[in-house]
């Protein structure tokens, strides 16, 4: 039964053919869709580079989830309440904000270790800051929403609020790293695991703030500019 504390008993939830999907897409989203890609620019003949295969497998997960969950999104959307989103957001950032600095302090007593994503993203950023910008403010925010939250926090935390955070962040912490097992130390990897959780409460939290996956996804969207203004200012936008 699902508890009657839950700030999103009586939220949108996913038909069963939404979540069907969204669980069989996962694959897709992370390997089938790269090498699909690649496949179709061979077979075409067409040049390609990082960049370009970045910005096209992120527009066609993009298209995919919208079509995919085009009723969770289209009634979440409907349902929507302005001054609860923005509620949403705001509590999620100030968790965000509140969790980066705890890590921050909790971090000096780890042994140093370097995040292969960032060193990855920020190279990526410095070079082709538009293209990134596409990708991890108007694209990638939506799918990874859609995917975690809405798929994995929400009807988790209809059963239990603890066991939705704690699996929510450990899959939004893993889809960010796991492309670098094998080429990163296995102890970097999981302290790196360490650098998503604030951002993954804080959106879980602002889901059950804001009562719709809008919410988290705004926040997802802020917070990604941010991160990006502030990297793209070291070197000036590509």
């Amino acid at each position: 039964m699902p508890q009657t504390n839950c700030p999103l008993a009586q939220g949108v939830r996913m038909t069963r053919g939404e979540t069907i999907f969204a669980w069989a897409y996962y694959p897709f989203y992370l390997l089938l869709t790269p090498l699909l890609i690649q496949l179709v620019f061979a077979l075409g003949g067409w040049e390609y580079d990082v960049y370009t295969l970045n910005l096209v497998f992120f527009y066609v997960n993009f298209l995919a989830v919208v079509i995919g969950c085009r009723r969770f999104l289209a009634e979440s959307l409907r349902q929507t309440q302005l001054l609860r989103l923005v509620l949403g957001v705001l509590t999620g950032y100030a968790v965000n904000y509140a969790g980066s600095l705890l890590l921050a302090i909790f971090s000096t007593a780890l042994p140093e270790y370097s995040n292969p994503a960032d060193a990855n993203t920020t190279s990526m950023i410095l070079q082709q800051g538009r293209v990134m910008a596409a990708c991890a403010v108007l694209l990638g925010p939506l799918v990874e929403e859609v995917l975690v939250r809405g798929l994995i926090f929400g009807p988790l935390s209809r059963r239990s609020r603890m066991l939705a955070y704690a699996v929510s962040t450990l899959v939004f912490s893993a889809l960010h790293l796991w492309e670098y097992v094998g080429s990163a130390s296995l102890p970097a990897l999981l302290l790196s695991l360490l650098d998503y959780v604030p951002a993954s409460i804080a959106l879980a939290a602002a889901y059950e703030r804001g009562g719709t996956i809008w919410s988290p996804i705004a926040l997802h969207m802020l917070l990604n500019g941010m991160s990006l203004w502030a990297l793209s200012a070291l070197g000036g936008l590509g």
